[in-house]
């Protein structure tokens, strides 16, 4: 699953991540690493508290767990 999910990621444009239910990052593709300022790699395990704004931060985690109640996925 993880070698599709990159594979999907590095040929994808758009922002591709995947995140475990306390919010750590398990995958973030390079347009990911582009908008947040952060490798890739350095992502893996961090939150959005570690690199964002806490406004931002605020927003992205409550999204995240809106997400995860509904079991859906989501564009935002």
């Amino acid at each position: 699953a993880n070698s599709l999910l990159a594979l999907v990621g590095s040929s994808a444009p758009g922002l591709i991540f995947a995140k475990d239910r306390e919010g750590r990052y398990l995958y973030a593709n390079e347009a990911v690493a582009a908008v947040t300022g952060v490798p890739s790699p350095d992502l893996i395990g961090k939150r959005d508290r570690d690199w964002a704004s806490p406004a931002d931060a605020a927003m992205l985690e409550e999204n995240d767990q809106r997400i995860m109640s509904a079991g859906l996925t989501e564009h935002v």
